[in-house]
């Protein structure tokens, strides 16, 4: 039985980012499968053609008003889908979340960080790790990221991420382990191709075995 997904992304192409290809490819390979597939993402049209609608809140809108704007979109297309799959615990995240809670619609939550960590470590708030970072008092701002950071992964269904540390990250702040699924980052086998050791080394003047 096809679904109607609604994906919600922070970043997509053209802006470079892990979110937004594996928004790309899982979009076209669902739609492939016969689900119809919808991308609410930011930025700026690329005009590429593609097998499923996206649709766009410009970054020129200014702040609080991009998230008023978000939420807006969110609850307005998740209205005429099935299911929404989230691919970042910033604003798209969040906007999906509240979508979710109000609408009654099935919340799929991709996680591959902390983006509390995430942000306080870009500003330059803390030097600690992942794991140290969650004991350390925070400030006003910092707990309301936390706040924001876990109404979304409690909200959310099912929670997909890429690896085991996550996993157990997740455990360590309230998310139980049977609401996770690891689902590793395909890999692109390359085919062999003949390698001439010598010409190689010859053209970067390398001395050295390579």
């Amino acid at each position: 039985m096809s679904k109607r997904i609604l994906f919600c992304t922070g970043v997509f192409p053209p802006a470079i980012g892990g979110p937004g290809k594996i928004t790309e490819e899982l979009a076209a390979a669902l739609t492939d499968l016969g689900h119809e597939c919808e991308v609410l993402t930011f930025g700026n049209d690329d005009r590429v053609s593609r097998p499923y609608g996206v649709r766009r809140i410009s970054f020129a809108i200014p702040q609080p008003f991009r998230l008023c704007s978000a939420l807006a979109m969110t609850l307005w297309r998740a209205w005429s889908h099935d299911a929404i799959y989230s691919l970042d615990t910033y604003s798209s995240g969040f906007a999906a979340a509240i979508a979710s809670r109000l609408l009654g619609k099935p919340l799929i939550q991709r996680v591959s960080g902390d983006s509390v960590w995430e942000s306080a470590f870009n500003a330059g708030v803390t030097d600690d790790d992942i794991a140290t970072f969650q004991n350390r008092p925070h400030d006003v701002r910092t707990k309301l990221l936390v706040w924001r950071r876990n109404f979304i992964l409690k909200t959310a269904r099912r929670i997909v991420t890429d690896s085991e540390f996550i996993k157990n990250f997740l455990q360590t702040i309230g998310i139980g382990a049977s609401k996770v699924t690891v689902i590793r980052n395909p890999v692109a086998i390359q085919s062999p191709v003949e390698f001439d050791r010598e010409a190689f080394k010859q053209r970067y003047s390398l001395k050295q075995n390579v």
